[in-house]
């Protein structure tokens, strides 16, 4: 290592001069007296708030979270699965459909259904 500088000689012979305290009794009663301050007494009084607040926004906010998972739940689930509901059913040949408001029209009979021929 390298030698001590003239002003950290000067330092050292100082800080080796001074007395140290015994400070330890008057550190703990220090902390002692901030604890009690600062820590509240369980006498029973009264219900605790939330730490956050809570009140209305907290609510709501809550409230919102869910709602869009669970919307986005019910979205995911529907474009998995577009295979359960078919709102169209297939087309087919000689077969009518029968809409609210019309006149009702029976099926075609058996023997006069039309063929398709290719062109």
């Amino acid at each position: 290592m390298h030698p001590k500088q003239a002003y950290e000689q000067t330092i050292t012979s100082k800080l080796e001069a001074l007395p140290v305290p015994d400070m330890a009794d008057a550190i703990w009663a220090r902390i002692e007296a901030q604890l009690d301050l600062d820590m509240p007494t369980d006498d029973g009084g009264g219900n605790p708030s939330s730490p956050s607040g809570g009140g209305w926004a907290g609510k709501a906010s809550l409230f919102a979270v869910i709602a869009a998972i669970v919307i986005v739940y019910f979205l995911r689930s529907r474009t998995e699965h577009p295979d359960t509901f078919d709102p169209a059913p297939a087309a087919v040949p000689g077969a009518t459909r029968k809409l609210p408001g019309q006149p009702a029209s029976g099926p075609a009979p058996s023997g006069a259904q039309k063929r398709i021929t290719p062109a």
